[in-house]
Protein backbone atom coordinates (compact mmCIF):
# COMPACT_ATOMS: atom_id res chain seq x y z
CA UNK A 1 0.00 0.00 0.00
CA UNK A 2 2.68 2.45 0.73
CA UNK A 3 4.59 1.27 -2.50
CA UNK A 4 1.11 2.16 -4.64
CA UNK A 5 1.05 5.34 -2.33
CA UNK A 6 4.51 6.72 -3.22
CA UNK A 7 4.19 5.89 -7.24
CA UNK A 8 1.04 7.25 -7.39
CA UNK A 9 2.05 11.28 -7.40
CA UNK A 10 4.98 10.27 -9.44
CA UNK A 11 2.76 8.88 -11.93
CA UNK A 12 0.68 11.80 -11.76
CA UNK A 13 3.34 14.08 -12.60
CA UNK A 14 4.75 12.73 -15.15
CA UNK A 15 1.50 12.87 -16.74
CA UNK A 16 1.41 16.90 -16.22
CA UNK A 17 4.73 16.74 -17.85
CA UNK A 18 3.31 14.61 -21.10
CA UNK A 19 0.59 17.32 -21.62
CA UNK A 20 2.63 20.54 -20.63
CA UNK A 21 5.44 19.58 -23.37
CA UNK A 22 2.42 18.73 -26.01
CA UNK A 23 1.09 21.91 -25.59
CA UNK A 24 4.95 23.35 -26.11
CA UNK A 25 5.45 21.28 -29.13
CA UNK A 26 2.19 22.92 -30.41
CA UNK A 27 2.95 26.55 -30.13
CA UNK A 28 5.40 27.13 -32.78
CA UNK A 29 2.67 25.60 -35.66
CA UNK A 30 0.16 28.14 -34.33
CA UNK A 31 2.67 30.93 -34.50
CA UNK A 32 4.37 29.82 -38.08
CA UNK A 33 1.08 30.15 -39.57
CA UNK A 34 -0.33 33.35 -37.80
CA UNK A 35 2.89 34.72 -39.31
CA UNK A 36 2.64 33.23 -42.85
CA UNK A 37 -1.08 34.87 -42.45
CA UNK A 38 -0.16 37.87 -41.43
CA UNK A 39 2.79 38.07 -44.52
CA UNK A 40 0.30 37.21 -47.26
CA UNK A 41 -1.32 40.60 -47.30
CA UNK A 42 1.37 42.22 -47.97
CA UNK A 43 2.49 40.58 -51.22
CA UNK A 44 -1.47 40.64 -52.30
CA UNK A 45 -1.43 44.43 -52.42
CA UNK A 46 2.17 44.52 -53.91
CA UNK A 47 2.14 47.13 -57.23
CA UNK A 48 0.88 44.79 -59.79
CA UNK A 49 3.40 44.72 -63.55
CA UNK A 50 1.55 45.87 -66.16
CA UNK A 51 -0.41 43.20 -68.10
CA UNK A 52 1.21 40.38 -65.64
CA UNK A 53 -0.91 40.28 -62.73
CA UNK A 54 -3.79 42.64 -63.98
CA UNK A 55 -6.31 41.99 -66.85
CA UNK A 56 -6.00 44.13 -70.05
CA UNK A 57 -9.60 46.31 -68.67
CA UNK A 58 -8.74 46.31 -65.30
CA UNK A 59 -4.88 47.75 -66.60
CA UNK A 60 -6.89 49.77 -69.21
CA UNK A 61 -9.09 51.59 -66.31
CA UNK A 62 -6.08 52.40 -64.25
CA UNK A 63 -4.49 54.49 -67.62
CA UNK A 64 -7.80 56.24 -67.71
CA UNK A 65 -8.06 57.02 -64.09
CA UNK A 66 -4.31 58.20 -64.65
CA UNK A 67 -4.59 60.16 -67.43
CA UNK A 68 -8.09 62.09 -66.05
CA UNK A 69 -5.86 62.39 -62.66
CA UNK A 70 -3.45 64.13 -64.78
CA UNK A 71 -5.17 66.11 -66.76
CA UNK A 72 -7.56 67.63 -63.86
CA UNK A 73 -3.86 68.72 -62.05
CA UNK A 74 -3.27 70.58 -64.84
CA UNK A 75 -7.01 72.24 -65.52
CA UNK A 76 -7.57 73.23 -61.83
CA UNK A 77 -3.94 73.45 -60.18
CA UNK A 78 -3.74 74.84 -56.52
CA UNK A 79 -4.77 77.27 -55.32
CA UNK A 80 -7.09 77.70 -58.15
CA UNK A 81 -7.42 81.00 -59.45
CA UNK A 82 -9.44 80.73 -62.67
CA UNK A 83 -12.73 78.44 -63.17
CA UNK A 84 -11.79 75.54 -64.84
CA UNK A 85 -13.60 72.01 -66.27
CA UNK A 86 -13.04 68.87 -64.02
CA UNK A 87 -13.01 65.45 -66.06
CA UNK A 88 -14.93 62.33 -64.10
CA UNK A 89 -15.55 58.68 -65.83
CA UNK A 90 -19.09 58.12 -66.44
CA UNK A 91 -19.58 54.72 -63.74
CA UNK A 92 -22.44 53.41 -66.55
CA UNK A 93 -19.38 54.03 -69.13
CA UNK A 94 -17.37 50.58 -69.59
CA UNK A 95 -14.20 49.98 -71.71
CA UNK A 96 -14.60 47.97 -74.47
CA UNK A 97 -12.23 45.23 -76.63
CA UNK A 98 -9.43 46.00 -73.97
CA UNK A 99 -7.62 42.53 -74.95
CA UNK A 100 -7.31 43.88 -78.59
CA UNK A 101 -5.15 46.80 -77.92
CA UNK A 102 -8.02 49.56 -77.39
CA UNK A 103 -10.40 50.45 -75.04
CA UNK A 104 -12.99 53.44 -74.76
CA UNK A 105 -14.88 54.96 -71.75
CA UNK A 106 -17.47 57.62 -71.63
CA UNK A 107 -16.05 60.63 -70.13
CA UNK A 108 -17.96 63.90 -69.05
CA UNK A 109 -17.17 67.32 -68.45
CA UNK A 110 -18.90 70.04 -66.43
CA UNK A 111 -20.75 71.92 -69.36
CA UNK A 112 -19.80 69.55 -72.45
CA UNK A 113 -21.67 66.72 -73.56
CA UNK A 114 -20.05 63.76 -72.92
CA UNK A 115 -17.31 62.47 -74.95
CA UNK A 116 -15.41 59.34 -75.41
CA UNK A 117 -11.64 58.75 -74.88
CA UNK A 118 -10.22 55.93 -76.22
CA UNK A 119 -7.02 54.37 -74.82
CA UNK A 120 -4.40 52.15 -76.38
CA UNK A 121 -2.40 49.64 -75.18
CA UNK A 122 2.15 50.15 -75.68
CA UNK A 123 4.13 47.41 -76.62
CA UNK A 124 5.17 46.94 -72.91
CA UNK A 125 1.39 47.03 -71.46
CA UNK A 126 1.02 50.36 -70.45
CA UNK A 127 -2.35 52.63 -71.70
CA UNK A 128 -2.25 55.76 -72.29
CA UNK A 129 -4.60 58.23 -74.50
CA UNK A 130 -5.09 57.81 -78.01
CA UNK A 131 -8.33 59.15 -79.24
CA UNK A 132 -10.41 61.65 -77.94
CA UNK A 133 -13.71 62.79 -79.15
CA UNK A 134 -16.80 61.04 -80.50
CA UNK A 135 -18.45 60.41 -84.11
CA UNK A 136 -21.26 61.77 -83.12
CA UNK A 137 -20.39 65.17 -82.19
CA UNK A 138 -19.68 67.25 -84.86
CA UNK A 139 -17.26 69.36 -82.64
CA UNK A 140 -14.73 66.32 -81.07
CA UNK A 141 -15.15 64.10 -84.39
CA UNK A 142 -12.92 61.12 -84.91
CA UNK A 143 -12.54 59.02 -88.24
CA UNK A 144 -9.80 55.77 -86.30
CA UNK A 145 -11.97 52.54 -85.54
CA UNK A 146 -11.63 52.51 -81.56
CA UNK A 147 -13.17 49.07 -81.66
CA UNK A 148 -11.67 45.88 -82.27
CA UNK A 149 -11.42 43.49 -85.00
CA UNK A 150 -12.89 45.44 -87.08
CA UNK A 151 -13.07 46.08 -91.53
CA UNK A 152 -11.28 49.47 -91.72
CA UNK A 153 -10.61 51.55 -94.77
CA UNK A 154 -7.50 52.17 -95.94
CA UNK A 155 -7.01 56.39 -96.26
CA UNK A 156 -3.63 57.32 -98.12
CA UNK A 157 -4.63 60.34 -100.13
CA UNK A 158 -5.33 58.88 -103.00
CA UNK A 159 -1.83 56.76 -103.39
CA UNK A 160 -0.95 53.56 -101.47
CA UNK A 161 0.03 52.37 -97.57
CA UNK A 162 2.85 50.83 -96.65
CA UNK A 163 2.11 47.60 -94.70
CA UNK A 164 5.30 46.84 -92.60
CA UNK A 165 6.39 43.50 -91.18
CA UNK A 166 6.21 45.46 -87.54
CA UNK A 167 4.77 47.96 -85.61
CA UNK A 168 7.66 50.32 -86.87
CA UNK A 169 8.80 51.59 -90.65
CA UNK A 170 12.23 50.66 -89.84
CA UNK A 171 11.26 47.07 -90.45
CA UNK A 172 10.56 44.98 -93.79
CA UNK A 173 7.57 45.79 -95.57
CA UNK A 174 4.68 43.35 -95.88
CA UNK A 175 3.26 44.84 -98.93
CA UNK A 176 0.95 47.52 -100.26
CA UNK A 177 -2.51 48.33 -100.14
CA UNK A 178 -4.50 51.06 -102.35
CA UNK A 179 -6.63 53.88 -101.31
CA UNK A 180 -10.29 52.39 -100.23
CA UNK A 181 -8.87 48.69 -99.74
CA UNK A 182 -10.77 47.44 -96.62
CA UNK A 183 -8.38 44.90 -94.87
CA UNK A 184 -10.01 43.29 -91.24
CA UNK A 185 -7.21 44.68 -88.39
CA UNK A 186 -7.27 42.28 -85.04
CA UNK A 187 -5.12 44.94 -83.19
CA UNK A 188 -3.49 47.72 -82.10
CA UNK A 189 -0.37 49.23 -80.53
CA UNK A 190 0.24 52.48 -79.26
CA UNK A 191 3.07 54.55 -79.99
CA UNK A 192 2.91 58.05 -79.69
CA UNK A 193 0.44 58.97 -76.52
CA UNK A 194 -1.97 61.90 -76.97
CA UNK A 195 -2.65 64.81 -74.28
CA UNK A 196 -5.73 65.74 -73.17
CA UNK A 197 -5.40 70.15 -72.49
CA UNK A 198 -8.06 72.84 -72.05
CA UNK A 199 -11.95 72.15 -74.19
CA UNK A 200 -10.33 73.39 -77.74
CA UNK A 201 -6.33 71.62 -76.93
CA UNK A 202 -6.47 67.83 -77.40
CA UNK A 203 -3.51 66.17 -79.16
CA UNK A 204 -4.39 62.94 -81.09
CA UNK A 205 -2.42 60.01 -80.73
CA UNK A 206 -0.49 57.76 -83.13
CA UNK A 207 -0.14 53.72 -83.22
CA UNK A 208 0.04 50.81 -85.42
CA UNK A 209 -3.18 48.56 -86.94
CA UNK A 210 -2.54 45.11 -87.26
CA UNK A 211 -3.82 43.86 -90.29
CA UNK A 212 -4.72 39.84 -91.15
CA UNK A 213 -4.44 40.16 -94.66
CA UNK A 214 -1.58 41.23 -96.03
CA UNK A 215 -0.26 40.02 -92.59
CA UNK A 216 1.50 43.12 -91.06
CA UNK A 217 0.94 46.61 -89.05
CA UNK A 218 0.21 49.84 -91.14
CA UNK A 219 -0.24 53.26 -89.27
CA UNK A 220 -3.16 54.50 -88.06
CA UNK A 221 -2.60 57.91 -89.69
CA UNK A 222 -3.62 55.35 -92.49
CA UNK A 223 -6.52 53.73 -91.15
CA UNK A 224 -9.94 54.64 -90.92
CA UNK A 225 -13.23 53.35 -89.94
CA UNK A 226 -14.93 54.23 -93.16
CA UNK A 227 -16.85 53.81 -95.18
CA UNK A 228 -15.01 56.48 -97.15
CA UNK A 229 -12.26 58.71 -96.47
CA UNK A 230 -13.80 62.05 -96.46
CA UNK A 231 -14.07 62.52 -92.69
CA UNK A 232 -10.42 61.44 -92.52
CA UNK A 233 -8.50 63.61 -95.51
CA UNK A 234 -10.61 66.64 -93.56
CA UNK A 235 -8.93 65.60 -89.92
CA UNK A 236 -5.70 64.05 -90.98
CA UNK A 237 -2.76 66.04 -92.50
CA UNK A 238 -0.24 64.39 -94.68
Amino acid sequence: MRRYFVVGPILILALLVVVACGDDDTSPSASTSASTASSSPAAATATPTPGATRSNAEAALAGVNDILNRANDARCPTPLTAPCNILYLDPAGTGTEAEHGLATFVVKENGVPDVHLTVGETADGQWFQYLWGNPLYADVPIYNPTTLPAIVTICAFGGKATVYSASNPSSSEAGTLDEGATPTSDRFVLTDPGTIGNAAVNIQGHGWYHLEEPAGWVYSKFVSAGPGCALHDQLEQR
